[in-house]
């Protein structure tokens, strides 16, 4: 299946070239168009104004697009750390075994990278296709529903509990506690608590079920953190 968003506009053939790079792919990886920012006023794409891959900062769960020269060759594609989920191809297969986009995180942010993380951790790739071309309307606020910091706090304390190992979590919750302020962070806290259950039932079935971990990722994309040597046990 190939996940765009309502507000894209693929060029000519750039849904049919990103799923058959999926199905080129024998279904085993995320695959991710190019991806230029749509003027919805002309309704054309900004083909000089154009992302390719996406980096993920496991600290704080930050990103900002990378070019193809930031991201290393796989033959015809480019590994990507990460993704936006504004348009992925993925296997029907591959998508119920990485569990699906999470129904859980709280109306927008970091589901997608959540996503990405999990396919990486797994054991399957994020490739990019920059052949494939579908464009986005990007926006410089939300106009018609409301986001809110603590929801997007309590997506990732999410994130961080369903794919790190204790010794990630650990120091993930300890530099969280840090970082946010008292009143915001118990905010975050109780709105994840609500959707603990399932929290950990997929961290159970993730951590069973991979064959990578966060120390493997940081040291493959080239992150400061979290270090094998410093996280606690």
């Amino acid at each position: 299946p190939v996940f765009p968003d309502g507000h894209c506009k693929p060029e000519r053939y750039g849904i049919v070239r990103l799923s058959r790079a999926a199905e080129e792919l024998s279904g085993e990886a995320v695959v991710t168009p190019r991806v230029p920012a749509l003027d919805v006023e002309r309704w054309g794409n900004q083909m000089f104004y154009a992302g390719h891959g996406h980096h993920l900062g496991l600290e704080k769960f930050d990103g900002h697009w990378l070019s193809l020269a930031d991201m290393a060759p796989r033959g015809r594609f480019y590994e990507s750390p990460g993704l936006v989920g504004c348009c992925v191809a993925v296997s029907r297969n591959l998508y119920e075994k990485l569990k699906g986009f999470d129904r859980d995180m709280l109306h927008w942010g970091v589901e997608d990278g959540d996503f990405g993380l999990k396919a990486w951790l797994m054991g399957h790739s994020i490739l990019h296709d920059p052949t494939a071309i579908i464009g986005h309307r990007f926006r410089a606020s939300f106009d018609n529903f409301t986001i809110t910091a603590e929801r997007v706090a309590a997506n990732r304390i999410r994130m961080a509990r369903k794919n790190f190992s204790d010794g990630g979590w650990n120091e993930w919750i300890e530099q969280f506690r840090w970082r946010e302020g008292e009143e915001s962070r118990k905010k975050a806290w109780k709105l994840y608590v609500k959707q603990e259950a399932s929290a950990e039932k997929e961290r159970e079935y993730l951590l069973e079920n991979r064959s990578r971990d966060e120390f493997w990722y940081a040291e493959r994309f080239g992150l400061t953190w979290p270090s094998r040597t410093t996280a606690t046990a």
